[in-house]
């Protein structure tokens, strides 16, 4: 996997199955800028890396909900 920066999403991973973006990176990008920017910006990444995209997080109990409601 390689490492690639986006000029929103900052640090992303780069793998044979599309992209991958950490959900805590993605959660506070998400309360800084309006909603129709942030979905532009995941639309942006799935056009991009043919609409393979990973949301992940480390922890047990991630707090996704903070993503969708976006």
């Amino acid at each position: 996997m390689r490492t690639k920066e986006d000029f929103f999403f900052g640090k992303t991973h780069q793998g044979s199955k599309g992209i991958t973006l950490q959900l805590n990176d993605i959660e506070s990008l998400a309360e800084k800028v309006s909603d129709n920017f942030f979905t532009a910006q995941l639309n942006r990444m799935l056009q991009e890396h043919g609409g393979r995209l990973t949301i992940a997080d480390e922890s047990s109990l991630p707090h996704f909900w903070g993503v969708v409601v976006k």
